[in-house]
């Protein structure tokens, strides 16, 4: 028992049973033969030529219609008219199917994730609300945003993600900070305002002669300064006590921050109280080869030991001065 494929023409077709009645060639008879589920009944019509398998060379009665015979290129294939270009051929019923768009909501249609690689994510799960597809290093993860504490704010939502600071910063905003440093330049459209925009900080300066140094015994030296970029103002004010000693030489003072520029020139201003006698005003000159703060009166006099005065308990010498940093 041999099988071949063979010509055979069309007499007629039952579409109720699916048969045809077939002459093949070399025959002088006609049979009754079933046809492939998958022909169309367009492909059946009187005289074509069709292809005949032959399960039995010796039984012409034991075949199958499975198709066309020949060139079918001038003939519209029924089944594959009218489509649209990317649509697949899906199962529209038990026992039937046709081309069209699929639908991907219908759970028979579609199973499993679409992985990253072929434009998914690969993720299945609901997400809850506010999660986002993150990126892991090999796909994907489904997590919520965080924030960080007093910079950036995060609330969740059913659909939606809200982020928030703590305080406006648009440019029309009027936000309050602690401090804040800056390692550029400042440039502003407005005025600095308010009490404390710069302070005065104290420090200990260091009182000396050239000759040799006083003691402040139970006198008092008090000193302050404030620092403006690369301005500095210096306040300084000592007044003798009783137990007080003056040393030599002339008196120096020695400056919160080290002088920059051409500190000889620049000029402050000095007042001496001799107590109850009378007062002494002078000018102050930094040095921004030592660093050093001294006091010169009217008399062309340093101040010193006896200069511009005898000094006693109760007296004070104040210096105010401003120089560059």
């Amino acid at each position: 028992m041999t099988a071949s494929i063979r010509r055979g023409v069309i007499y007629s077709f039952d579409a109720a049973a699916w048969t045809a009645v077939v002459q093949l060639d070399g025959s002088v008879g006609e049979v009754v033969m079933p046809v492939g589920e998958w022909v169309p009944s367009g492909m059946l019509a009187l005289d074509d030529g069709v292809a005949v398998l032959l399960f039995d060379d010796s039984n012409p009665d034991d075949g199958l219609i499975v198709g066309p015979y020949g060139g079918v290129s001038g003939w519209n294939y029924p089944a594959l008219s009218g489509l649209t270009t990317g649509q697949p051929l899906r199962a529209t019923g038990a026992a039937a199917a046709a081309f069209g768009a699929l639908d991907l909501a219908n759970a028979n249609a579609v199973t499993g994730a679409l992985p990253h690689g072929k434009g998914g994510t690969g993720l299945s799960a609901t997400p809850s609300n506010g999660q986002l597809p993150i990126g892991n290093g090999s796909g994907y993860t489904l997590a919520a945003l965080t924030g960080t504490a007093n910079r950036v704010s995060v609330s969740n939502g059913a659909g939606t993600v809200t982020l928030s600071g703590p305080q406006d910063l648009h440019t029309g905003a009027s936000p309050t900070f602690a401090g804040a440093t800056l390692n550029g330049d400042l440039s502003l459209s407005g005025n600095l305002s308010g009490a404390n925009w710069v302070r005065a900080t104290t420090y200990s300066p260091t009182w000396s002669g050239t000759g040799s140094n006083p003691s402040l015994g139970n006198g008092t030296l008090q000193a302050r300064y404030a620092r403006l970029g690369d301005l500095v103002i210096v306040w300084l004010l000592v007044t003798m006590g009783s137990t007080t000693t003056y040393g030599t030489g002339v008196w120096e003072f020695t400056l919160p921050v080290s002088m920059g520029g051409a500190g000889r020139f620049v000029i402050g201003m000095a007042q001496a109280l001799d107590a109850g006698v009378a007062d002494y005003v002078g000018v102050c000159r930094g040095d921004d080869t030592t660093d050093r703060l001294r006091a010169i009166f009217s008399s062309g006099a340093t101040a010193g030991p006896t200069t511009p005065h005898a000094w006693g308990s109760g007296d004070s010498l104040a210096l105010t001065f401003a120089y560059q940093a």
